[in-house]
C-alpha cells in the first residue's frame, strides 16, 4: 500500500484551493495528484480542520482468547495429530466461533506451539 501524501503537499493543495481559488481539476494537474485526492482532502479539511492523513486500518482482536487457547492446548495434548482444519472445526463447535486455517495458525504461533506435521515416508 502506498504511503499517504506528505503534510507539505497537502498544505500546498489546500492553499491553492483557498488562496489561489483554482479549480480542483486544475490543482490535481498542477501537483500531479488525483482529483479524488484533492476532493477528499478538501472535504476532510472542511469537516475536521485537519490536514494530516487519516489513520489507516485498525486492530482486529484475535478470535482465540485465553479460554480458547487452553482448550486448544488440551486438544493437542490428547491428540497431537489434529490438523488446522480439525482444530478450526472443534473450535467452532465448542465456542461457536468459526475461523480459517490462517487464523488458527496465528493463534498457535501466539501460544508458542510449533505446528509442523511430519511427513510419512514409506521405505
Amino acid at each position: 500500500m502506498p504511503a499517504p501524501y506528505s503534510v507539505d503537499i497537502r498544505k500546498k493543495v489546500l492553499n491553492a484551493i483557498e488562496i489561489d481559488k483554482q479549480s480542483k481539476p486544475d490543482i490535481a494537474k498542477r501537483f500531479a495528484v488525483s482529483y479524488s485526492f484533492v476532493y477528499t482532502l478538501w472535504q476532510h479539511y472542511q469537516e475536521t480542520g485537519m490536514i494530516a492523513a487519516k489513520k489507516v486500518g485498525g486492530h482486529v482482536a484475535p478470535k482465540v482468547d485465553e479460554a480458547g487457547a487452553l482448550e486448544i492446548k488440551e486438544w493437542l495434548i490428547k491428540k497431537p495429530d489434529l490438523t488446522l482444519n480439525d482444530l478450526c472445526d472443534r473450535y467452532a463447535e465448542h465456542f461457536g466461533i468459526s475461523m480459517g486455517k490462517s487464523s488458527m495458525d496465528r493463534a498457535l504461533k501466539r501460544m508458542n506451539i510449533r505446528y509442523k506435521k511430519k511427513s510419512v515416508r514409506s521405505s
